[in-house]
């Protein structure tokens, strides 16, 4: 199995995002560590010091053939995600799910007042009570 990470960006701004993947989790954290601005330790701030210089933009290419241009100014958030891993907690939510439908089925076939309702009751049938 490819080991597969994504970097997905969001810009500030309505429903704008992109999504970059890279083929080992050295890339993808080079990649978000590009994207990060440079932090003015407290101590120059408060030393009145000049904030550090950055460049804006910055060009980035995942193992897939996308480059963008980004402008770090314009991300709002940025987050790396392991894809194994993702999919591995897909299936155990999956899972949990199934346990809870099967769990539920077992309620629902032990409750007295739905008995008639779920299984009949000689051959006659109830109808479910209707407000």
């Amino acid at each position: 199995m490819t080991d597969l990470w994504s970097l997905t960006i969001a810009f500030r701004g309505p429903n704008t995002s992109l999504r970059l993947t890279y083929n080992s989790g050295e890339k993808a954290q080079a990649a978000y560590e590009m994207l990060k601005r440079p932090a003015q330790p407290a101590e120059e701030f408060d030393r009145g010091l000049a904030a550090t210089t950055y460049e804006k933009d910055i060009e980035i290419t995942d193992s897939y053939g996308t480059t963008a241009m980004v402008d770090r100014d314009a991300v709002m958030v940025h987050w790396m995600t392991h894809c194994g891993s993702e999919a591995e907690g897909a299936k155990a939510t999956q899972i949990l799910n199934a346990h809870a439908q099967a769990s539920l089925q077992r309620q629902l076939a032990a409750d007295p007042m739905l008995k008639g309702v779920i299984g009949g009751t000689g051959g006659q049938t109830r109808q479910p009570f209707q407000m």
